[in-house]
């Protein structure tokens, strides 16, 4: 008996530390639903954070007073280290001041890399140290000794164990060939100039065959199909990470303008002083005017055109419920009135008020778009990446940062165009002042 009675004693207060027990449960690990909300980010250059290096430009194209750090692609970064180590995926370049990055209690993840299309490829012959390119897919292989996996395979191992809420996807004008086309014009210019020969605009239609091809209607609805695809691609890795569409939300981004159209630059076109031709010295943009407004009006619109085909279809989908709400960002004049060689902006020797990017006003004053340097780094600063040229830099990835946050809108996701408000200054937050309009 009195065995018993001790047992009986020791069932009651396991009993009662199992009702206390009970009232505070162990906590539920972070996944969908659980946790601080989270924005991922996923496409290539235009939102992974290329350019992000810079803020501003020089006319002697070095360095100094406009390097942000040579550490801000580094997005390796130890448990609690606020310092990166390296870049997870080389040349990603996904800066930190990538546009993803909004903050007010959101947590954010920037999957996008440099470089980037619809689907993952490998890079064989031009950069052997950067040969995995993820696109908006889960292929998987191993490189260079590392697992590499594909952006979509990404987003689905991050949102199992974070409470994701929204996705922004910029992706599309690799698929065009958009670098190479500009680096055609490039060419054309570079080489009519140095020769003193007429004019051979890369719009002319003479040799061109496989430009038309891209930009053919045939080639932009096949595109604006892949875009369709890579977005159910995403779907349907968050409902296998456990989402439901309402549990969380798509953000498309369309491309920004980074050159004028050619009655808008502040280079003269084509000059011969001593120092050489101004587009190529001084301002790092050298194009043709013709081919500046062929690029804008025809290969931008082409592209952003198919994003926005694509918007239409997904949101189809998503008002009948078979996918989760889809909002339409529209950054293509984000940058207007600070692009590359654009009136009025300028370098940072030009004005005596400013002696680096940190100087007040140099928002104001400076290009937020990094100079075009065909074979950077010879005979440029070593600091400079000809894959950075024509990208948003710091001040034009911060304001599109500021638009982010609006479309944001505290969890009630809203679409609309970027601009510039007029207002010149800074946030409290570091940001040129902009506005989303509807």
């Amino acid at each position: 008996m009195t065995v018993h009675h001790k047992i009986l004693c020791c069932s009651v207060l396991l009993a009662g530390v199992g009702l206390s027990l009970a009232v505070t449960p162990p906590a539920q690990a972070d996944g969908p639903g659980v946790g601080p909300p989270a924005i991922v980010s996923m496409g290539d250059s235009s939102i992974s954070g290329e350019g992000g290096r810079w803020a501003g430009g020089r006319l002697d194209q070095q360095a100094a007073g406009v390097d942000v750090g040579n550490g801000v692609y580094n997005d390796f970064k130890l448990p609690g280290s606020p310092v990166g180590l390296a870049e997870e995926i080389p040349t990603c370049h996904r800066s930190d001041s990538a546009e993803v990055h909004i903050g007010g209690g959101l947590i954010s993840k920037n999957l996008a890399c440099s470089g980037s299309m619809t689907t993952t490829y490998n890079i064989t012959s031009t950069d052997a140290n950067d040969p995995w390119k993820p696109g908006l897919d889960s292929q998987s292989a191993v490189v260079n000794g590392q697992q590499r996996v594909g952006q979509v395979q990404m987003l689905e191992d991050y949102a199992r164990t974070h409470n994701v809420k929204a996705i922004l996807v910029g992706v599309s004008a690799n698929d065009y060939n958009f670098a190479d086309i500009v680096a055609r014009c490039v060419e054309r210019y570079w080489f009519t100039w140095q020769w003193m020969l007429t004019p051979n605009y890369c719009n002319s239609g003479v040799d061109e065959a496989d430009v038309t091809d891209v930009l053919s209607p045939a080639n932009q609805a096949a595109i604006t199909q892949d875009i369709v695809d890579a977005i159910a691609r995403i779907r349907n890795a968050m409902v296998e990470a456990g989402y439901d569409n309402t549990d969380y939300q798509i953000i498309m981004q369309t491309y920004w303008s980074s050159i004028p159209r050619g009655d808008g630059f502040d280079w003269p076109e084509r000059d011969f002083d001593t120092a050489g031709n101004s587009r190529i010295i001084y301002g790092g943009c050298p194009l043709y005017n013709a081919d500046a407004t062929w690029l804008n009006d025809v290969v931008l619109g082409t592209i952003n055109d198919g994003v926005k085909n694509a918007y239409s279809t997904i949101k189809a989908y998503a008002d009948n419920g078979w996918f989760p709400k889809v909002h339409l960002l529209d950054m293509q004049k984000a940058l207007v009135g600070h692009r590359l060689c654009e009136r009025p902006a300028g370098k940072l020797e030009m004005y005596s008020a400013l002696s680096s990017w940190k100087s007040p006003r140099a928002v104001d004053l400076l290009e937020w778009v990094v100079a075009a340097r065909p074979g950077a780094p010879t005979p440029y600063t070593n600091a400079y990446s000809s894959k950075e040229s024509a990208h948003a830099n710091y001040f034009g990835q911060m304001a599109m940062r500021n638009c982010l946050r609006q479309a944001w809108n505290g969890g009630n996701v809203r679409g609309g165009r970027c601009e510039q408000t007029g207002e010149k200054g800074l946030t409290s937050l570091g940001e040129p002042k902009m506005v989303l309009q509807p």
